[in-house]
Formats: C-alpha cells, structure tokens, sequence
C-alpha cells in the first residue's frame, strides 16, 4: 500500500501511474487467481449486473476463489441494474450471493446500482462490511433512507461534471460518508476533487485530509 497517497480513487477501470494516487480498479470476474498475480495494484472482483447470465454459478465459484487473493480488496463491481432486461430476481439471488463472500472475507462492497436504490436498503440493512455505492445518483428521499445505514458510503465522478447534476443530495451526506472515482472517464482523480471543492465550497486541503480518513476506515488492513 501506497501510504503516502494524496489522492483516492474509489472505482476506475483505467491504471495510474502516479504515486500520489491509491485506487481500485474493476477486475473481470473472469481472471483466475494465477493470472491476478500478475497485476501490481489493488482491485475489485465481482459479477457486473449486466453479466449476471453468464455462466453465473461458475463465476460465483471463481469470484469465491479469486476473491482471497490480497491485492483484491474489495467485492464488485456487483449490484442492480433495473433498466437492463434481465430479471429482477436472478440479479439479486447473485447481489446477494456477492454479499454473503464479502461478509465471509470481510472486504467492502463496490455496488453498481441503476433504478433500484428503492431495493437496496432491504437487502443492505444488515450487511456488515463498508458498502460503496459507486456512481450514486439517488434522490434526496432515498439518500435519507440510505443514510441509515451506517456502513454505507457515497461514492461520485463524472456526474459532477453534468449540467443535470442535482447537488441536493450531495449536501445530506455528511463528508466523513463521501468518496470520489472515475469509472470509465478519462478524467484524472485530481479534477474530480478540484470539482468538489469548487461546486461546494470545501478546503481543498481538508478534503484531502477527509478522504484519506474515509479510506482508512473503510480499509483498516491497508
């Protein structure tokens, strides 16, 4: 680990190579153990609702396996995707399953979620490892019912670039509960903290400072 970070990315599909920056990229759930001994950094594995048809028993059994492996320290990207057409039950028997390695390794959950935050405090309500839900795009309604849950952390990106954006959520969430990440934009960690700091008038410095903080409780071991 990397303990001289200033910067944490959350969720990315990309490589950094800068050494102020600490980051979890989304693995295929596909990689064998033997070939994720070869990656040098951390990641997550899990099932991608939109793969969730895909052989899905074998994959769970792999992700059981690749899973222990210690640079990977989070489950995911796993979760529920509403507007695809595979069926509502079968993603979350496979959410759910995600849920029981994370819980049986004590590793933190990164959760894709489109159109169904309605479902997710009933199925999260009891989990007991961090849960960060990437991407977050919930309304004020649902981020107060979320917000209940303390093990839950608000992970945004490049919705902070939009001109649709909807800031009113953001401001519930207290900082200690917030994190930042890329996804699959091209832009850099740093933009999208120099774009929080702008859009809320938050200290750049102590933003840093929070972030790191949420990082070590999240992942204590690292």
């Amino acid at each position: 680990m990397n303990n001289t970070f200033t910067y944490f990315d959350a969720h990315t599909h990309k490589k950094y190579t800068d050494s102020d920056v600490e980051f979890v990229r989304n693995a295929f759930h596909h990689l064998p153990i033997l070939q994720l001994n070869n990656i040098p950094y951390h990641f997550s594995i899990g099932i991608h609702p939109w793969d969730v048809l895909q052989n899905n028993e074998a994959s769970i059994d792999r992700i059981k396996i690749s899973a222990t492996h210690p640079r990977c320290l989070a489950i995911g990207e796993c979760g529920l995707d509403y507007y695809i057409k595979t069926d509502r039950d079968i993603q979350k028997n496979i959410f759910i399953e995600h849920i029981k390695i994370a819980e049986q390794l004590s590793k933190p959950m990164i959760i894709h979620c489109v159109r169904a935050y309605h479902d997710l405090p009933s199925i999260l309500n009891n989990t007991k490892v961090p849960i960060i839900l990437h991407q977050y795009t919930g309304n004020s309604i649902i981020t107060e019912s979320l917000l209940k849950i303390p093990t839950i952390y608000f992970s945004f990106g490049k919705q902070l670039f939009s001109q649709n954006f909807n800031s009113e959520s953001f401001h519930l969430i207290p900082i200690n509960r917030i994190l930042f990440e890329t996804d699959n934009s091209s832009k850099h960690i740093e933009d999208v903290y120099e774009k929080a700091a702008l859009l809320f008038d938050l200290d750049f410095e102590k933003l840093i400072l929070q972030l790191r903080a949420n990082f070590r409780t999240i992942f204590p071991n690292q």
